[in-house]
């Protein structure tokens, strides 16, 4: 078991129907605790709530108080790789500058990194105090990971970053990686299409106002930023300190409504989730929380969280990000969330053998009957299916790459094996002949060894050297 280690941890206590504390028959110190008196599951590791950065109001914990409430559907996770990436934007704002001026501040480094995306994105000539092309490689990185922070589209199935800062990564960096290094400084422009270029310019304008308080950069990120790196990870925190990041992380994610609107005064259009919001600080937890099952009689899509994206997203992204040296890798993913990421076999579109339809049961992310108020209607769990299937396929096209870079495809002997429940019958056959102490089939022999050999480390020497 690994538990985190780090000063910005937290476990808070869910809110539960009280009657259904399964710790009511422990025994307390403080009675106070049960979830008879505090409404909330009693653990005995708990984050004190005055230690959490990602708290009430604007963020909802996971709860159940009846069976109309869906855990699932908060921003917990999205926010927490929120603060990964601001982590990850930090570092490489002071590795960029540090580089060339190893007496920077923090702020001096964060204010570099604004103004080298500032110039990538907007065809500016690079300044002179990087090598040829780094600048540019710093940029492409900077902004595919800002867009992770505050994706283009919320729609599950749909890809969540804008294709000109997918695609402008794998051209950066195949192109450093040619014999003798980049031969020339990076802009945008001229990486990509006119359109996918435009739609770029459209979001970095939200960055780059010269109204401080319009501006999603200084006014949003950038203080948060700054914070991260002066703070260096260290675990000498305080009251003041913890409160001091939760205020500048809430704005961070609250500048998302900058990113929204086309000025920075009014409001987002129509279709945005911060749509009926007047200003950053009108942001609420609706507004970000994630939506778990759509509702076709209302016209309410399935979606994600309106800041950050889910981890398993976020890993593709730096896998693809690790590999966009290979030719035809692009960095962007299809965001997948819903009933099917909980528990795939209740997929709704699935019928019995007779080509009825299966229970409400087998259907329940839960396997729970009775859950349409939590997990929507059939027909609205089969909406969502259909919609994290086509995710997961455009998932696994952007993989392709980096799976046929670690190991070409195999015949279309071995890439059937076990697909129609041929394993289950070499199980029982392997069981069988050990049983009668005879010796093992060949089949079996063969599988052994290659599982053998696929543990040997040198394996992952090679696959980590394609990488």
């Amino acid at each position: 078991m690994c538990l985190p280690f780090s000063p910005w941890s937290q476990a808070l206590r869910p809110d539960i129907e009280p009657t259904a504390d399964a710790s009511l028959r422990t025994c307390f110190r403080d009675e106070l605790e049960t979830g008879v008196g505090s409404g909330r599951a009693y653990l005995v590791d708990s984050t004190p709530e005055a230690y959490a950065l990602v708290r009430e109001p604007l963020f909802r914990r996971p709860c159940q108080v009846s069976s109309g409430d869906c855990p699932f559907g908060t921003a917990y996770e999205e926010a927490d790789t929120f603060f990964n990436v601001c982590n990850t934007l930090a570092l490489i704002a002071e590795a960029s500058l540090k580089t060339q001026h190893a007496d920077a501040t923090p702020a001096d480094c964060i204010s570099w990194l604004g103004a080298c995306i500032d110039r990538f994105v907007m065809g500016i000539e690079p300044s002179s105090g990087h090598s040829e092309g780094y600048e540019g490689a710093w940029a492409a990185d900077a902004v595919l990971l800002i867009n992770c922070l505050y994706p283009s589209c919320t729609v599950v199935g749909e890809l969540a970053l804008l294709p000109a800062f997918a695609k402008a990564v794998p051209l950066v960096q195949q192109e450093l990686h040619k014999p003798g290094g980049p031969t020339r400084r990076f802009r945008l422009p001229d990486l990509v299409s006119k359109e996918e270029w435009s739609a770029a310019h459209d979001f970095w304008s939200a960055f780059s106002r010269k109204d401080y308080g319009r501006c999603a950069w200084r006014a949003g990120l950038a203080p948060f930023l700054t914070l991260l790196l002066t703070h260096k990870g260290s675990h000498k925190t305080s009251p003041e300190v913890i409160e001091q990041f939760r205020s500048s992380f809430e704005t961070a994610v609250r500048a998302v409504w900058l990113v929204h609107s086309r000025d920075g005064i009014a409001r987002p259009p129509d279709g945005s989730p911060a749509a009926d919001a007047m200003s950053p600080g009108h942001i609420s937890r609706h507004h970000i929380d994630p939506v778990f099952v759509g509702d076709e009689d209302q016209g309410t899509l399935q979606r994600g969280a309106l800041i950050g994206i889910k981890p398993h997203s976020y890993r593709q992204i730096l896998a693809e990000m690790l590999g966009s040296h290979i030719k035809g890798v692009e960095c962007n993913v299809a965001l997948n969330s819903g009933g099917m990421a909980l528990r795939v076999s209740s997929d709704p579109t699935i019928l019995e053998a007779d080509g009825k339809e299966r229970t409400d049961k087998s259907i329940s992310p839960t396997q729970t009957e009775g859950d349409e108020a939590a997990y929507g209607t059939r027909r609205n769990k089969i909406n969502g299916a259909e919609m994290q299937k086509s995710a997961w396929d455009t998932n696994a096209l952007l993989g392709k790459a980096l799976y046929t870079a670690i190991e070409k495809p195999h015949s279309a002997d071995i890439r059937s094996r076990g697909e129609f429940g041929f394993s289950q019958f070499f199980q029982m056959e392997a069981a069988s002949t050990a049983e009668s102490e005879q010796l093992p089939s060949a089949s079996y022999s063969f599988a052994k060894s290659a599982i053998h050999a696929a543990s040997d480390p040198g394996v992952a020497k090679l696959v980590n050297a394609c990488l």
